[in-house]
This record gives structure tokens, C-alpha cells and sequence, in this order.
């Protein structure tokens, strides 16, 4: 944790970023007090667009979460993808 402004403290941020089939999107910042914080908050947030993602998801199409941290280094990421086979 870092000391902020006010000389309290301040939990690291962590960013959420969705691809789906190439195209990236920002979709959330989190301030979380720890890597094990932040995929917990990772997990939550999947779980809930899971459903809508699976649904649009087209054939050999990739969607997935990137977990970043405040430097915008990788921490995790879930990816889906859809295989057909023919």
C-alpha cells in the first residue's frame, strides 16, 4: 500500500480490460488491497457478464478479462473461446 495525499493510506488500482475478438475495451478500475483481492474481483465481475459473453460469442471468437495492475502489467486474464470444428 502506498501513503496517499492526505497521508493516509491507499490500496493499489487495478484495471479490467475485455477483448472480444480483437477489439479491447477498459471496462473497470478497482482498488483492491492485494493481487488476491483483485482476482477475487476478477472472478466476481466474469461471473456476472459470463452469460451475455457466451451468448454473442461467435464461431472460432475470442473473448477475455485482463487483470492489470496500476502499471498496467499483466496480473491474470480468462479467456473463453469458441472452436468449431468442421
Amino acid at each position: 500500500m502506498d501513503i496517499g495525499l492526505g497521508g493516509g493510506w491507499t490500496m493499489p488500482l487495478y484495471h479490467l480490460h475485455v477483448s472480444n475478438d480483437g477489439q479491447t475495451h477498459s471496462i473497470l478500475t478497482v482498488d483492491c488491497p492485494g493481487r488476491n483481492a483483485a482476482w477475487a474481483e476478477l472472478i466476481d465481475i466474469c461471473s456476472d457478464l459470463i452469460r451475455d459473453v457466451t451468448k454473442s460469442l461467435q464461431r472460432d471468437g475470442e473473448w477475455r478479462i485482463e487483470l492489470l495492475d496500476q502499471t498496467e502489467k499483466p496480473v491474470g486474464r480468462i479467456r473463453i473461446i469458441a472452436e468449431c470444428f468442421d
